[in-house]
């Protein structure tokens, strides 16, 4: 163990005290409206006109958009911030149930593990796995995405 894992706990980079599951993060709340929908489809290159349902990737943006933490807070928690440079390495969306217009659906979101990661592009790295779901205001599971982000760590060698 370097001063490095000392800091976090370990050399998986795991905050001290942590369980491999460390941190579940408030819960918030999202409703896809139909004109955010139209925008989003046209942004996109599609058709909103008829469209039943809303587009399939507000799977990830709800999820993103809505748990009870911001993006800056959630980064916080593992230890880095928005002004590090975070990236997408990895995402996987499973959607179980079907998305509706102007429901209160429930958002969680939930760090996962924290991994430090030597790289010849990056340097020093952490890689933060998380998953976030969505669930219908009676408890169904209606999307689970897991998430897997880079953390370039600039002022650790």
């Amino acid at each position: 163990m370097n001063a490095d894992d000392a800091a976090t706990g370990d050399s998986t980079g795991t905050p001290a005290g942590a369980s491999p599951k460390f941190a579940v993060l408030p819960d918030g709340t999202y409703s896809i409206r139909r004109d955010d929908n139209a925008f989003l489809f046209t942004a996109s290159g599609g058709q909103p006109a008829g469209t039943a349902d809303p587009h399939s990737s507000y799977a990830m943006v709800a999820t993103l958009a809505a748990s009870g933490t911001s993006i800056q807070e959630m980064l916080l928690v593992a230890g880095s911030s928005i002004a590090d440079g975070p990236m997408l390495a990895e995402c996987r969306v499973v959607i179980t149930g079907r998305l509706r217009f102007d429901v209160a659906y429930r958002v969680t979101r939930e760090l996962l593990s924290l991994e430090r990661k030597k790289s010849r592009r990056f340097g020093a790295m952490d890689l933060l796995r998380f998953v976030t779901r969505i669930f219908e205001p009676e408890g169904a599971l209606i999307a689970e995405v897991t998430y897997t982000w880079v953390l370039p760590k600039r002022s650790v060698t």
